[in-house]
């Protein structure tokens, strides 16, 4: 069964510049950066975990009112402390 989802959500990229990233039901990801970004998501309980083609992986937690993004480069353990951090919004 497919699940369908589509999920704007605004967050800052390494540099502290705004972004988008765009989750939709079929398990793809884009992001509104310069170089292109897209991927694929799943999700795991309360969060989505992305991995993108430039080889980093976001997971997007929702939390109880709110949402935070974490990042991680590429070959970085997931379950250890994220390259950086911020919170994000869901504006769609």
């Amino acid at each position: 069964m497919t699940r369908k989802l589509s999920v704007t959500e605004s967050r800052r990229d390494t540099a502290g510049q705004p972004f988008e990233i765009t989750l939709s039901g079929d398990g793809a990801a884009t992001a509104s950066r310069g170089e292109g970004m897209f991927g694929t998501w799943t999700e795991g309980g309360k969060t989505a975990v992305i991995t993108w083609n430039t080889g980093w992986t976001t997971k997007i937690a929702k939390g109880d009112d709110h949402y935070k993004k974490t990042a991680y480069r590429k070959g970085q353990p997931l379950d250890g402390p994220p390259a950086n951090s911020s919170d994000a919004q869901k504006i769609k």
